[in-house]
């Protein structure tokens, strides 16, 4: 998590677009000329070339949480916070699908999402380790059990997927993973 609440584009800071925008969390880029941006009370759509704010939307409008992770699923933009994983169905009114309608385990607290080319999502959650999505079902679920070739912790904060060497690379508040 970034401790600031300001967005700047390579040298420059760009003025103030909401007094109180939260701790930023995560961004994501929506084409050329805008960007997501999860914080920890709003989700808002920049547009950093003119520096307009093209909507934002407070927390306590529709979620009591924090924009933790931000990706591009399946073709749909994906969001996950302390109630779970959602895909947004439209910005503009607001409305989203909770995944967790599907797989309860996606109702987990989020940290990190990462979407693979090949149609995995790979969730890192805050309780209960890492999750891999695909076609609507949990394909894999890999958690702190103590046996060999678990996870070192269950509280996950990253995650990076090397798919050319069908690599892993998870991070954990005790250390660094590879699976």
């Amino acid at each position: 998590a970034f401790s600031t609440s300001k967005i700047a584009i390579g040298n420059k800071i760009l003025s103030p677009i909401r007094t109180n925008i939260g701790a930023i969390k995560t961004m994501l880029p929506l084409g050329k000329d805008s960007i997501l941006v999860g914080t920890s009370h709003s989700l808002s759509w920049l547009n950093p070339i003119n520096e307009q704010l093209c909507f934002a939307l407070d927390s306590t409008l529709a979620f009591n949480t924090r924009f933790t992770a931000l990706c591009n699923y399946e073709g749909h933009t994906t969001f996950g916070n302390n109630q779970g994983v959602f895909q947004i169905n439209t910005l503009l009114p607001f409305s989203t699908t909770p995944l967790h309608n599907k797989e309860a385990l996606l109702s987990k607290p989020v940290s990190f999402l990462y979407a693979t080319k090949n149609g995995f999502l790979w969730v890192a959650t805050l309780t209960d380790g890492i999750i891999a999505y695909r076609k609507n079902k949990i394909i894999a679920h890999l958690s702190a059990s103590g046996k060999p070739n678990s996870i070192t912790s269950n509280i996950c904060k990253k995650i990076f997927v090397n798919e050319a060497n069908q690599i892993i690379w998870v991070a954990t508040n005790k250390g660094i993973n590879r699976i």
